[in-house]
């Protein structure tokens, strides 16, 4: 099987969360904006400000991006890169690569998965052939974030089986192709996809909503936060809810992009545009997931010092 390429698909979905996971444990709340004249973040969302002023955005820089030429030496092969994983998921990935053929490229991922979830790798595996940066993404996910396996397996039933698919922090749907009828004429909020279904738009849809589920678990319950959150700011709900918006683009636009293009631009990986997506979509979601914990948890962080 040609899957060699893929082993950097691997890698930089392991490094990425490593990464994250380096970078919120330096971050230190109330440190995300100023306090000038607008007052820091929760102040500035309660007196109805449009935008967030005065940002650092250095705390939300290259969430998510990774140093391909570092990982990436001239010459590197796929055995290089898989000794670079983590312990966490190495084998796992190591016995999907190895693979002779899609099927046992597919049980290899099954035995690795079924001991975090039975039910997941047992009825939906078998519906996430045709992509091996699918099946990448949900091993690295599962073995990295264990106990976010039944919220992973509900996203993707969402997508698949409900009309409106699955629903992100955001309100925003992410929707299988035969169901965007419904959403529009229900007057759902979408994304903004092509109407026709294509791999690469199944690789992206699958891969985020694999990462959007897991990290909901991952930052304790961001949904419930997020939620939380919104009675708290009352009538500012709107405005909590466009900023959301706001950070998570800032972080998913630096990362996905700069994965994509550094993918791209590796000469033994320019094989297609379907590997660079998986690893983009990947490093862009868990980034906007990453920036929206470090936001929330700011509010989280103001409100406790104003009611001290």
């Amino acid at each position: 099987m040609a899957f060699d390429a893929y082993a950097v698909v691997a890698l930089v979905q392991d490094r990425v969360f490593d990464r994250i996971a380096q970078r919120l444990a330096d971050h230190r709340p109330g440190k995300l904006a100023g306090e000038g004249d607008g007052g820091n973040l929760l102040e500035q969302l309660l007196s109805g400000a449009p935008w967030p002023r005065q940002l650092r955005t250095g705390e939300l820089q290259n969430l998510g991006m990774v140093d391909l030429d570092a990982l990436l030496p001239p010459g590197s092969g796929p055995l290089a890169l898989l000794r670079k994983l983590s312990g966490r998921v190495r084998r796992g990935v190591e016995n999907v690569l190895e693979a002779r053929s899609w099927d046992d490229a597919v049980m290899a991922a099954r035995d690795l998965i079924s001991d975090e979830s039975r039910t997941l790798a047992e009825t939906l595996l078998p519906a996430l052939v045709g992509q091996l940066g699918i099946l990448l993404s949900l091993v690295t996910t599962i073995k990295n974030i264990p106990r976010s396996a039944p919220a992973v397996e509900n996203a993707l039933l969402r997508y698949f089986f409900s009309e409106t698919g699955y629903v992100t922090l955001e309100g925003i749907s992410i929707v299988a192709p035969v169901h965007l009828g419904d959403v529009s004429a229900s007057g759902g909020q979408m994304r903004g996809l092509l109407s026709e279904g294509t791999g690469e738009r199944y690789l992206r849809d699958l891969v985020r909503l694999m990462v959007e589920a897991a990290d909901d678990v991952r930052y304790n319950d961001l949904q419930g936060r997020a939620r939380a959150m919104r009675v708290l700011v009352d009538d500012h709900a709107p405005n909590l809810d466009r900023w959301l918006k706001g950070f998570g683009a800032l972080a998913e636009s630096s990362a996905m992009g700069a994965v994509e293009q550094a993918v791209l631009g590796v000469s033994q990986f320019q094989t297609n545009a379907l590997i660079a997506a998986a690893a983009g979509t990947f490093a862009g979601t868990a980034a906007r997931k990453a920036a929206q914990h470090v936001f929330l948890g700011e509010l989280e962080f103001w409100w406790g010092q104003r009611h001290a």
